[in-house]
């Protein structure tokens, strides 16, 4: 269990330095990939975040709202896939030879 939430917390950690570095790079088109791949996780954030909460992280709402809607729900996309490949990278690596085996 705490390898898992290790690698929880790395996939995090690099989910967000992978998006500060690429807004900081100013690339459209890596920052449009960052944000794209994430419009499927907008929808289920937004029946899951109450608008109450929404309002008050951004009291006028509209866009500066939806723009931290985007970014967050494409942070915590990232942030799994990132999750599940440090996971697999760093702790059930295994000899080539040998089949992965369940860790208990």
């Amino acid at each position: 269990m705490v390898k898992l939430l290790k690698s929880i917390g790395w996939g995090f950690c690099f989910s967000v330095v992978f998006a500060i570095a690429i807004f900081i790079l100013g690339s459209s088109q890596l920052s449009n990939f960052y944000i794209e791949s994430a419009s499927s996780t907008i929808f289920i954030m937004d029946k899951i975040i109450p608008s109450s909460f929404v309002y008050l992280l951004f009291p006028d709402g509209g866009g500066p709202a939806g723009v931290g809607l985007i970014i967050s729900s494409a942070i915590i996309q990232w942030g799994f896939i990132l999750s599940v490949i440090v996971y697999f990278l760093i702790y059930r690596r295994g000899s080539p030879n040998q089949p992965i085996k369940p860790t208990q």
